[in-house]
């Protein structure tokens, strides 16, 4: 073999080695939203939720619970040390605005590996959280955090009210029974 060939081999193997080596992570969001309210330390402290809803759309909470989420990862290669959770503010801006950047700890479970996080009392507005490994964004999914009034009580933004059905169209059954 050539100089030439030899060198095209040696590329070869290198990027061979290159896309088998990238990182990749595949997972699942799950929710659990809490009123904590009333709850004081150290009560507050001990509180670690345990069951969750798989969901990655129409996500709603309210501003006084403690939003639990948990994401499972189903598929990949990846050092367990190299995640991030990002949470960005995504409201009527033309970039999302940083909320909050955490490095996170997987957690192994035996048969799966996942991370667990919360965020207390967010003020209403749309979210994004991004799960990232080794400074890459690997997932993400959007929130919304709503008053106790519920969406209609966020005032301005005509874009929640596409999100919410008229009154004479409500039907609470409907809506909470899926």
């Amino acid at each position: 073999m050539g100089p030439r060939g030899m060198r095209m081999s040696v590329m070869l193997g290198l990027c061979v080695c290159l896309i088998g080596c990238d990182p990749y992570v595949k997972g699942n969001f799950a929710w659990k939203g809490t009123d904590d309210r009333g709850i004081e330390e150290p009560e507050r402290t001990w509180l670690v939720e345990t069951e969750f809803r798989i969901a990655r759309d129409q996500l709603y909470f309210f501003d006084y619970e403690t939003i639990w989420w948990v994401y499972q990862i189903t598929d990949g290669r990846f050092e367990d040390d190299q995640f991030l959770a990002a949470l960005y503010e995504d409201n009527l801006t033309p970039d999302p605005v940083l909320v909050d950047l955490r490095r996170v700890t997987l957690i192994e479970d035996g048969c799966c590996s996942y991370i667990r996080q919360y965020y207390e009392q967010l003020p209403p507005g749309r979210y994004l959280l991004k799960i990232a490994h080794q400074s890459n964004a690997v997932d993400m999914v959007r929130f919304t955090v709503v008053p106790a009034e519920g969406p209609r009580g966020m005032g301005t933004p005509e874009s929640f009210e596409d999100d919410v059905e008229s009154e004479e169209d409500f039907d609470e059954i409907l809506r909470y029974s899926g």
